[in-house]
């Protein structure tokens, strides 16, 4: 973690304090070829303050999104900015143990 500020470190290890503590983190530890409480703890953690960024980075660009012409390529830039931290998004949640359960594979039709 590049540029980490005394104070994202403390926020860094608040939240991975809580979740130690967490009934679900010991729950998903406690399966078979599971991590240890504090892996899955300290992966979450990072992954939830690498989400956060993402997000805020979205709420910064849809106001410009709002204000570019749709058919300049600026317009097309900021939509590649967008995909790009869903991308990270996506990723987070399906690499972290804690949150993969979140995305699962589609289902089929068994009629089709």
């Amino acid at each position: 973690m590049s540029g980490v500020t005394p104070e994202k470190m403390i926020e860094l290890r608040t939240l991975v304090s809580r979740l130690e503590r967490s009934r679900r983190v010991h729950r998903y530890a406690s399966t078979s070829d599971a991590p240890s409480v504090d892996e899955i703890a300290a992966e979450a953690a990072d992954s939830l303050i690498d989400i956060c960024k993402s997000a805020n980075v979205l709420c910064s660009l849809l106001p410009r999104l709002a204000k570019l012409d749709a058919k300049g390529a600026e317009f097309d830039d900021v939509l590649d900015d967008i995909a790009e931290e869903l991308r990270h998004i996506h990723y987070h949640v399906v690499n972290t143990y804690l949150f993969r359960h979140v995305i699962q594979e589609p289902r089929t039709d068994p009629a089709s």
